[in-house]
């Protein structure tokens, strides 16, 4: 029920701009609920309004790129958590790179990357000699 009624405030966001913070809230009920297709497209759609709204490659979007990167993380979406959290990080090391987000940034990718790994790994057929 509750994601039926951020989805109608998200909705209503295109025409009253002062609901627009009810698609971070939808998202965050999205990764709990593990709707990882609503998701995604919820993210492609706020991550296409963060990108117009910010200037090419400027440190404001490296925000939600990094926000985005994680909940994508969350919800086993790797290939696509990756490629934001790489831009992200690109942003920030070039934009600020003595910041914390920036170190933070760092670290979400090298521990998504060594999770990534650890469960291809993992979940590997294994080959035995019989």
């Amino acid at each position: 029920e509750a994601i039926a009624l951020l989805e109608e405030a998200y909705r209503a966001s295109i025409r009253y701009p002062a609901l627009r913070g009810f698609g971070g809230e939808l998202l965050e009920a999205y990764v709990k609920a593990g709707k990882a297709d609503e998701a995604a497209r919820l993210i492609d759609d706020l991550l296409g309004a963060a990108r117009r709204a910010a200037p090419k490659g400027g440190a404001p979007l490296a925000n939600p790129l990094a926000l985005y990167g994680q909940s994508l993380s969350e919800l086993r979406r790797f290939v696509e958590a990756e490629r934001l959290l790489r831009e992200a990080l690109a942003i920030r090391e070039q934009a600020q790179p003595d910041a914390w987000t920036t170190f933070n940034t760092r670290s979400m990718l090298g521990i998504f990357c060594r999770t990534t790994l650890y469960s291809l790994w993992f979940n590997a057929p294994r080959i035995t000699n019989k």
